[in-house]
């Protein structure tokens, strides 16, 4: 510890530290702390031992003669390599550009963080508070919990070096470890033994049994971009004629044709996405366009698999026979733990012979890397659940359900890690950004299920609505939306209920349980806690809204909770249109349910045939049962079109009003076969064309199809 350190006790220890760090291949971090001018002329003097080199400054007062840019840019760098990085938390801190041009740092590299004084940072308004600040709250009202918790990892760091303006420092002594020994590689063309053998997995993909993909994951700086590229670069000179590249965005890819490119100069490459040499290719398709218009492909490359919906991950798993998952597991990526256990699943049924490989050695520096430890304390990037055994009989009596004070959550990392990293497994898409959410968010409750010291499961809410009757008027003319209150203006605004936003809503935003205790009630225990104590706390509704999933929407139906709203587009997060389900707790709840019910069922007939006719058989019955319960009147006129068409041969158009009434009332009824549904769904209720039906069935034609439904018909009528 250093007292009242001068600039030169800086400048003299950086080489030093530096020169230890460049033979360890180790990168540093440096913190100022201190007014913004006091930070700025630090931070310029520091930035001038990097002359010539590879520096970027994150933030709106740079040094002159370095390239700065904006938070929101900082995607645009991935893939570069810096020797230093300046981030100026004064511009505002933001987790995810954070975590993402940490990266680019390379062995050797300072990351140098400017951040206000220590013991005012929690306190101040940072510039993302806004982010946070859903309606009512303003910036000003936003916590600082995400700084507190970053200062006390900062502090309790021994590797990081940290300067006071006018106060201590920790400037740590250059010690006397030599350097680290290079790790012998067998492939001339990858950087690390990890690399080569990723790219030897994937030939196997080729050479081997169909429909045995491989899921390839690293944490970030661990080349899985590069063994895509350097392993398509080979596939092709061996006279593979067609490599297709998916991701959600072209930008994602591009480490991937660079390297196949190094080793491919004389092919052709064009910037959209191709890499070519007269008829061989490696081309970038996104996602979903592969599965509107399917590609004779050789080998289907998926890159940063966690980032695109499960739903859509599954249908090109069932088009293409030879395939590779990559995704990264840490980060502003998307976390791919949850992907990996999440997917897994469907590979066990839908192929599996797949295979997994696991990058652990980093690219750009050594393994045990400083900064690399720092950012993952700093934004939970490697929590891990508990380890908990095999459930017992009195396990769950011993359960202790409470509301998570966080401000005590930040004095109890290991509690915080446990319960972070239980959100990130059911979640396949959790961002350094839902981090700070969860800690500083104005609506956010978390609750917990604990056993002993450990976390079991967890569920986080926001409190929604309570909208005055002037803007919750607005709200429903569409004329305003306020930040946050998803429910209230879904419900206003899209369902067509003007009062929706004057109701008080709890939203239940997440739910997770740890994977060694699912199917034992314990979440359903937890909502069920969930729900009494916002009836206490007097809310009029208990809400949750998710992709459309037939599994998902019977865990809500079984927990009492009615679906009233179905959104008629697909979510970009899930791929699935949203579902909104709802638990009554007060008479104007209760009015609320039955005005949404009644909306949605006068609605959704005509929705499926339109926006919703992609929905899934079994969803759409689900949704069916649930607005009609009983069944549905079938008039005189009706029942005569009805006979006309199963046992005459009226054409179905002239029929289809009535066909459509006996398919809902049918469908009420669960005692259906999967064939019946999918021909009452898909042709009575969504209305597909007879050739889309047979290919969808499997049958040969319009004929077919038609004979299909009408004998469906006389088996139910």
């Amino acid at each position: 510890m250093v007292a009242r350190p001068e600039l030169q006790d800086i400048l003299s220890w950086l080489p030093r530290r530096r020169l230890q760090a460049q033979r360890q291949r180790h990168r540093l971090t440096l913190v100022l702390s201190g007014e913004a001018a006091w930070c700025y002329d630090h931070a310029a003097c520091v930035a001038g031992e990097f002359s010539g080199e590879r520096c970027l400054w994150l933030g709106d007062k740079p040094v002159p003669t370095m390239e700065s840019i904006a938070s929101q840019q900082a995607l645009n760098y991935l893939g570069q390599e810096l020797d230093l990085l300046v981030y100026d938390a004064h511009c505002g801190f933001d987790p995810d550009s954070f975590g993402a041009l940490s990266g680019t740092l390379c062995a050797g590299g300072l990351l140098l963080l400017l951040i206000p004084p220590m013991a005012l940072w929690p306190a101040l308004v940072d510039a993302n508070n806004r982010r946070l600040a859903v309606y009512p709250y303003t910036p000003e009202q936003v916590s600082g919990r995400l700084f507190s918790h970053l200062l006390q990892v900062l502090r309790s760091d021994g590797q990081c070096a940290w300067v006071e303006q006018d106060g201590e420092a920790h400037l740590p002594p250059a010690g006397q470890g030599g350097s680290t020994s290079a790790v012998k590689v067998t492939d001339t063309d990858c950087l690390t033994q990890g690399q080569a053998d990723a790219v030897a997995a994937i030939a196997r993909v080729v050479h081997g049994h169909r429909r045995r993909p491989l899921v390839l994951t690293s944490d970030r700086g661990r080349g899985k971009s590069a063994a895509l590229g350097i392993a398509a670069a080979r596939l092709l000179r061996q006279g593979m004629g067609h490599i297709v590249v998916t991701a959600p965005r072209m930008a994602s890819v591009q480490e991937v044709f660079f390297h196949a490119q190094r080793l491919l100069p004389d092919w052709h490459f064009d910037p959209a996405g191709c890499l070519s040499l007269r008829d061989q290719r490696l081309s970038f398709v996104p996602p979903d366009e592969l599965i509107r218009h399917p590609l004779p492909v050789d080998l289907l490359l998926v890159d940063e698999a966690a980032a695109i919906p499960v739903p859509l991950l599954t249908r090109l798993l069932a088009r293409y026979a030879r395939m590779v998952f990559a995704s990264t597991v840490h980060g502003y990526e998307g976390t791919g733990r949850g992907f990996a256990l999440r997917f897994q699943r469907h590979l066990d049924s839908a192929a599996p012979g797949w295979h997994r490989l696991h990058l652990e050695q980093p690219i750009r520096w050594a393994q045990n890397d400083p900064l690399e430890r720092f950012v993952f304390d700093a934004l939970v990037l490697d929590a891990a659940p508990a380890a908990l055994g095999e459930i017992r009989p009195d396990d769950i009596a011993q359960l202790r359900i409470e509301e998570v004070d966080r401000d005590t959550l930040i004095q109890q990392p290991q509690r915080l890690r446990q319960l972070f990293a239980l959100l990130v497994l059911a979640h396949y898409r959790t961002r350094p950004n839902d981090l700070r959410h969860l800690l500083d968010g104005p609506n956010v409750r978390i609750w917990l299920a604990g056993h002993g010291d450990d976390v079991v499961a967890v569920l986080v809410s926001l409190d929604e609505g309570g909208i005055d009757e002037e803007l919750a008027r607005e709200i429903y003319l569409g004329h305003r939306r306020v930040q946050g209150h998803l429910s209230a203006q879904s419900l206003a605004n899209h369902a067509g209920i003007a009062g929706a936003p004057i109701l008080r809503y709890r939203r239940v935003m997440r739910v997770a349980v740890h994977p060694a205790w699912q199917r034992c009630g314990i979440g359903s225990r937890l909502l069920a806690n969930v729900r009494t104590r916002s009836e206490q706390d007097g809310f009029d509704v208990v809400c949750a809204s998710f992709g459309a999933d037939t599994d998902l929407m019977k865990y809500w139906r079984r927990s009492g909770f009615t679906p009233v709203h179905i959104g008629l587009s697909r979510e970009q997060s899930s791929g699935s249109h949203a579902v909104m389900v709802l638990h009554p707790l007060s008479g104007a709840g209760n009015e609320l349910l039955n005005q949404a019910r009644a909306r949605l069922s006068r609605y959704l007939i005509p929705w499926l045939s339109g926006p919703l006719r992609q929905l899934p058989s079994e969803l759409v019955q689900a949704l069916v049962y649930d607005l009609y319960k009983g069944g549905i009147e079938i008039s005189k006129e009706d029942r005569q079109d009805i006979d006309s068409f199963i046992h005459g041969r009226r054409g179905y158009e002239v029929t289809q009003l009535a066909l459509q009434v006996l398919a809902i009332d049918r469908l009420c009824h669960r005692e259906i076969s999967a064939q019946q549904r999918r021909l009452l769904v898909k042709k009575c209720l969504q209305n597909h064309a007879w050739s889309e039906l047979a290919l969808a069935l499997g049958m040969t034609g319009k004929g077919q199809a038609q004979e299909a439904l009408r004998q469906t018909l006389r088996d139910l009528s």
